[in-house]
């Protein structure tokens, strides 16, 4: 029986981990062609298949995007998770006595991860090597500036703790708490979309 659980556990991992880079690549455009449907200010050339759309209506496709991509993997790991017994207390009552110094640790990793990320990705240009790096200017209407913010920072801040050091995680423990950081740091970097974004979810992960 334990065995069975193992290996259950197991294929499930597996499969909301493929469901989740499969999502990431194929959601887009399906969103994009609900949302023109839809009548949003979105213009899709059937000869071209080259897609026009406001910087509001691709901020809405981005959010979209991020929540079924990673929500759909979050929400297999927790449905199968509860009712086999290994997706663990996902949400737990912070100590307000480590709290101060969790946050000044998350700083420090975070400063020290961005020191690093520029050193490597510099000492990989100046060695002639070509780093795709991210570079989203944020654009100037309010409410686009708004989704922008919300897109770049809270929501994918949110989901990613939600599915990699939330279901991820605690599912994975039960193979030992190394294995468990191991598998969820570097499906955490995996999931980026830039060289250098990979370095330091890397590093803080």
């Amino acid at each position: 029986a334990e065995y069975r659980a193992l290996v259950m556990q197991y294929n499930i991992l597996l499969f909301s981990i493929l469901l989740l880079y499969f999502l990431r690549v194929i959601s887009p455009a399906p969103i994009i062609n609900i949302m023109a449907m839809l009548g949003l200010d979105i213009t899709i050339n059937p000869l071209t298949n080259i897609v026009n759309m406001s910087v509001f209506s691709a901020q809405i496709v981005q959010i979209l995007t991020q929540i079924v991509y990673m929500g759909v993997p979050t929400a297999v790991i927790l449905l199968f998770g509860r009712r086999l017994g290994f997706s663990g207390q996902l949400f737990s009552k912070p100590n307000p006595g480590t709290t101060r110094y969790s946050v000044l640790i998350l700083m420090g990793t975070g400063v020290v991860a961005a020191i690093f990320t520029r050193l490597f990705v510099g000492i990989l240009q100046e060695s002639g090597v070509v780093v795709l790096q991210e570079s989203e200017v944020p654009p100037t209407g309010f409410s686009a500036f708004l989704l922008f913010c919300f897109s770049t920072t809270l929501l994918p801040a949110f989901l990613e703790e939600l599915l990699f050091r939330g279901a991820i995680l605690h599912s994975m423990r039960r193979f030992g708490d190394i294995i468990a950081i191991a598998v969820s740091t570097i499906l955490y970097t995996l999931v980026q979309p830039s060289f250098d974004m990979m370095v330091y979810a890397f590093v803080t992960g």
